[in-house]
């Protein structure tokens, strides 16, 4: 704990003690007060009244003061001259009759000397004797020798009485403090003398290590030699490395479509894309055939970086090449591929089990209708900002098979007229997401919600809005981007 923050515990300690003190020194105050003045006039006066109200509430107005301000010592040293102020107005209430309000001014006087020494002392009698004087000239009063029952000189004395002592408890326990600190210090002379002599012997020893250092130092300086070499070694080809992944991006953006295609085929659509490394497993195809009908796909390759980057190399040329052949049904797409990925990878022969999700759609203008087939995968459209979903079957393309032939569902949607569809296809790096508070999946459902959201926003604009709602969740938690992105959305 560090110096002030001492100091702050003990000035806190000080104002809660004052704290209640104070609340019962008032009580006992306004006590003589209203009986002298009950006694004497057989009421209590108005303006004393108010001063009581006044005397009352301030106990409670200087403790709040206390705990606000960061100087407590200084707020204590003025709310205890203020108390000199009120003893000057108790004075001219109870007629200056010294049996009533001497204990309190000779208490008050006492515990400023003890709590701020002399100089405050002195302070507040200068304060004590100008209110004295402020309070005759406002209240007119003045002293009233009358002898008065013992029993009305009770708060008087039973505050000297617990002033007395509060004195005395302060002190004792400033010279606890002022005792134990006595011996801490002394304690601390004693580990000192003591590390002073285990310090002789550290430096004996020290004196021995630094020549087993310094004959260290030239084989380490021959070792720092060695390790920069290497370093740089490693930094070349880390550049190259890096280069290769960068050239090798370039190569895989060509298999992407063009901009300019899928801007003349769809009303309005949208790529999020964002490999987890500088190579991506997700891809996305497009094909127009004769402006008839146009075959999309998106696929989440196994894999991610360059293991993933290849497969989708593969996958892109074989779905190249089904379309070449003229198959258009998204399900007879998804047979064919996962026949050509089982042959191109030798999985038949050997234990390669690497294959993808995806999802194909078969979009036709002339009927208004898209068929849709997907692997592991689902398709999400809102028909009017009211959401749809067709899930596929739990079949991969690729991979281990054992049954004798693999089929995949085809389903249809025909477009209303007059309707407003938004279109949105996926891999699940969006969903599987880690993030939010408690570092948890981002989830299917919250996914279709997000969506959902995103129909208040033109399709044009949903790509920023989705990226800031999968950058705020990631950052939330505090996570790493972990797989491969990507969403397409469209309309037609």
């Amino acid at each position: 704990m560090s110096h002030q923050s001492k100091q702050n515990k003990k000035k806190g300690v000080l104002g809660n003690a004052i704290y209640p003190v104070r609340i019962i020194g008032y009580l006992l105050a306004c006590s003589s007060i209203i009986l002298t003045q009950l006694y004497v006039e057989k009421k209590v006066s108005f303006l004393a009244f108010i001063f009581i109200v006044l005397m009352l509430l301030y106990p409670h107005i200087a403790f709040w003061f206390y705990k606000k301000k960061q100087n407590m010592r200084q707020v204590e040293f003025q709310t205890l001259l203020i108390d000199m102020f009120w003893i000057g107005w108790i004075s001219n209430f109870v007629y200056w009759m010294p049996a009533v309000f001497l204990p309190y001014f000779i208490a008050n006087s006492a515990t400023n000397y003890a709590v701020n020494g002399i100089s405050a002392c002195w302070k507040g009698i200068l304060i004590y004797l100008l209110t004295s004087v402020l309070a005759f000239f406002v209240n007119q009063t003045v002293y009233m020798p009358i002898h008065i029952p013992d029993i009305y000189l009770l708060p008087s004395f039973i505050y000297l009485f617990a002033g007395s002592h509060y004195i005395g408890v302060l002190s004792h326990w400033r010279g606890s403090v002022l005792r134990k600190t006595k011996e801490e210090i002394q304690n601390q002379n004693i580990a000192l003398k003591d590390q002073k002599d285990q310090l002789l012997v550290l430096n004996e020893e020290y004196n021995q290590q630094n020549q087993e250092i310094l004959a260290q130092r030239d084989n380490i300086e021959q070792q720092k030699i060695v390790l920069e070499q290497r370093n740089q070694v490693i930094e070349k080809i880390n550049i190259d490395m890096k280069d290769s992944l960068n050239y090798a991006q370039l190569i895989q953006q060509t298999i992407l479509p063009l901009p300019e295609h899928l801007n003349h085929f769809f009303k309005s659509y949208f790529v999020l894309y964002q490999p987890r490394d500088i190579v991506s497993g997700d891809f996305y195809f497009f094909e127009n055939i004769d402006d008839k009908f146009s075959i999309l796909a998106v696929a989440d390759c196994t894999g991610h970086g360059i293991p993933g980057a290849f497969m989708s190399l593969i996958a892109n040329q074989i779905l190249q090449e089904i379309i070449n052949k003229n198959i258009y049904e998204p399900h007879q797409i998804l047979h064919a591929l996962h026949l050509g990925i089982r042959q191109a990878l030798k999985q038949k022969e050997t234990n390669n089990r690497d294959g993808m999700d995806i999802s194909i759609c078969l979009i036709n203008k002339n009927t208004k209708t898209i068929d849709f087939a997907g692997a592991k995968t689902s398709l999400i459209y809102f028909e009017n900002n009211e959401i749809n979903i067709i899930k596929s079957g739990n079949t991969n393309i690729g991979g281990e098979q054992r049954e004798q032939n693999r089929f995949f569902d085809n389903h249809s949607i025909t477009l209303k007229p007059n309707c407003e569809y938004h279109f949105y296809l996926f891999t699940d790096g969006f969903h599987d997401q880690f993030g939010g508070e408690k570092s948890k999946k981002f989830g299917k459902r919250k996914l279709r919600e997000t969506l959902t959201e995103a129909q208040n926003l033109p399709l044009s604009s949903q790509k920023n809005f989705l990226e800031n709602v999968l950058l705020d969740w990631i950052e939330e938690g505090n996570e790493e981007q972990i797989d491969d992105v990507l969403v397409f959305g469209f309309s037609i």
